[in-house]
């Protein structure tokens, strides 16, 4: 930590923007900040709300995956496994 990974992200999201369809920053140090970023992004991209996180995220999912042009989502801290999991988890391939 402390190198500046943070700064260099952002200071790539904002020289590409226009290379993007959006960009999605969120922190990610843990999977539950993962899904609570992840369920932020749902609300942004105005994915219907449901009483079940995990389907809500599905239906994120299913929107990520229709999308034409590119998208940058930046996990910002991300080093734990059970994290990734969930990244991999509820993003398309």
């Amino acid at each position: 930590g402390g190198v500046g990974k943070t700064a260099l992200a952002l200071q790539y999201a904002n020289d590409y923007k226009s290379h993007y369809q959006f960009i999605h920053f969120m922190p990610a140090g843990t999977s539950q900040l993962v899904v609570s970023g992840l369920l932020k992004l749902a609300d942004d991209l105005h994915v219907p709300k449901s009483d079940k996180a995990e389907e809500r995220l599905g239906w994120l999912k299913t929107t990520l995956g229709r999308f034409e042009r590119e998208y940058l989502l930046i996990f910002d801290g991300i080093d734990q496994v059970e994290a990734f999991e969930e990244v991999e988890k509820y993003l398309p391939d």
